[in-house]
Order: structure tokens, then C-alpha cells, then sequence
């Protein structure tokens, strides 16, 4: 998959990100950890370079101009003696996002490079987590059906509340991965492939798409008949799909 240049992540969205993850998840990910402070470094290089490219190139005097080539590195110094001279904003602005976008670009490439280890280490036990605690009340859910209203009184509506906000959180980890996925950082499967592979070790056996819209439910289904809810790696959700007879 080949990422643009509008899907990069820069460097404070990709440290913003990973904390969120690492934030919403509670998982002790060492790796995932690393790589964040790793851009938070690239982030905080990059505002400083930028700071002080403003100052560098902030207007001034001749005399003061003069005293910086006496004083420092002539080349160095000459190259900014230009971009005074001209005093072309344009330029300026052109080189303030050629840096930006160099730094962005590092922060991006060292997230990519972290890629489905972010899986492996993160989304896929925060979701194994999610759905260990969702099973004892998807049971209950697929034994008395769908409910479109709460019950107030009924001794199994806590298991139907505990089912529901599990299945938000699930859905949630699912679009963290696609947005990963979208931008590039977790690898994706061949285009004519089934994306639910991603998300289930076994989506036939899911029940009917017709039924999807009763999320809580579809969800309690395809933990108690086995489609295995998850979050897996392009090369597993492949290897899973050619073992299934066709």
C-alpha cells in the first residue's frame, strides 16, 4: 500500500496516537512505548529546528547582519544574508513546511516501521481482553435475544448493559486499526480479499449481514458460535482465509 503524502500522520498526530492507544488500552506495551517517546523526541526537534529557522530569518539590521557573518559561519550566514535580502515570504514559507514535512516524514516512517508489531503488542490482547470479559454476557445475550429497550427489572439486563458497552469498546478497536491500517502503518490484505479476515479468525461463522445492525447482539453471536473477534495481522487473516475449504 502506498502512502501519500496527505495519509502521513505528523509527528505530534502519530505521538498523539500511540499515547491514546497506550492511554485507552491499559496494556503494558514496551515496544509501543519506545516508538512513542521516539517521535515525541522527533516532534520536539522539530519545533525547535522551526523556532529557531523564525528567528534565524526574523528581520533585522545590516550592522547586525554584518556582526553574524564576521562572527560565525560564512556559509552558513550567506545563505541566510540571502533570504534577508530578499525578504521573499514565499521562500520562507516554503522552507519553513520543507522541514516540517522532512520531520513529519521521519515521525511517520518510524511508526510504519513499528507496524503490525502495534497488533501483535497492543490492539490485538486489548481486544482478546475486551472479548474475554464480553463472553460470559454474550451467552446470556444470544440465549434470550435481542433487546431494543432496556428492562429495567429484568435480572438479566446487567449482562445485556455489560454486553453493550463491550461491543462499543470492540467497535472502537476496530476503527483504531482501520484508521492505521488506512494511513498505511498496519498492512492491509490483498484487494480481493475479505476484510473481515481482520477482524475475525473465522467470519463464516458470523451470523447473517442482515442481522449486523443489532450490533450487541451480532457481536454476543459471533463470540458464542466461534468467528473468533480480533484484531489480526494481514499475514494471519490470509493464512486463515486459504484454510478454509472453499
Amino acid at each position: 500500500m502506498t502512502t501519500t503524502q496527505n495519509a502521513r500522520y505528523d509527528a505530534t498526530e502519530a505521538a498523539s496516537i500511540l499515547t491514546a492507544l497506550l492511554t485507552e488500552s491499559g496494556i503494558d506495551a514496551p515496544t509501543v512505548t519506545k516508538v512513542r517517546d521516539e517521535i515525541n523526541d522527533i516532534a520536539t526537534q522539530r519545533n525547535a529546528a522551526l523556532a529557531e529557522l523564525a528567528d534565524a530569518l526574523r528581520p533585522t539590521d545590516v550592522d547586525t547582519l554584518a556582526e553574524a557573518i564576521a562572527n560565525g559561519d560564512r556559509a552558513v550566514m550567506q545563505t541566510i544574508a540571502r533570504a534577508l535580502t530578499r525578504k521573499d515570504e514565499k521562500d520562507y514559507k516554503r522552507l519553513v513546511n520543507r522541514v516540517s514535512w522532512i520531520y513529519d516524514r521521519r515521525a511517520h516512517e518510524r511508526l510504519r516501521k513499528l507496524g503490525d508489531h502495534l497488533i501483535t503488542e497492543l490492539l490485538a490482547p486489548w481486544m482478546d481482553r475486551t472479548i474475554a470479559e464480553l463472553a460470559p454476557h454474550a451467552s446470556v445475550v444470544v440465549e434470550h435475544g435481542h433487546r431494543s429497550a432496556r428492562l429495567e427489572f429484568d435480572p438479566h439486563q446487567p449482562s445485556y448493559d455489560e454486553a453493550e458497552r463491550l461491543t462499543a469498546q470492540a467497535h472502537a478497536i476496530w476503527r483504531h486499526a482501520a484508521s492505521l491500517r488506512g494511513r498505511g502503518v498496519l498492512s492491509d490484505l490483498q484487494e480481493q480479499s475479505d476484510p473481515r479476515w481482520l477482524a475475525f479468525g473465522a467470519p463464516h461463522r458470523l451470523a447473517d449481514e442482515s442481522k449486523a445492525h443489532r450490533e450487541v447482539w451480532w457481536l454476543a453471536y459471533a463470540v458464542t458460535n466461534g468467528a473468533m473477534p480480533g484484531v489480526y495481522p494481514s499475514s494471519t487473516a490470509e493464512a486463515r482465509r486459504r484454510a478454509v475449504p472453499a
